[in-house]
């Protein structure tokens, strides 16, 4: 069985944040206090009500382990640029 990963998030945040149309982002996560890692994703809308994190979502998912229950907690350091926490479950 294949897993598919899709974050959608509120029309409001998306709003706020600058994030009308599609465009890509850079989520970055540290690994360890020497090591920082990156990803590439598309953000595209979604319906009427939010905006989705395509591909490269999943490819995020998968390299740092994430499971059902986790929380991923994004800082917006640029409208294009996000710093992603991950706290398991």
């Amino acid at each position: 069985m294949r897993l598919q990963f899709l974050q959608c998030l509120p029309l409001s945040f998306c709003k706020v944040n600058g994030l009308r149309k599609p465009c890509m982002i850079t989520l970055k996560t540290s690994l360890s206090s020497a090591s920082t890692s990156s990803w590439l994703a598309c953000l595209h809308p979604y319906q009427n009500c939010s905006q989705l994190i395509g591909s490269g979502w999943n490819r995020f998912c998968y390299e740092n382990k994430i499971r059902v229950g986790d929380v991923c907690t994004f800082e917006i350091v640029e409208t294009t640029q996000w710093d992603v926490s991950i706290e398991r479950r």
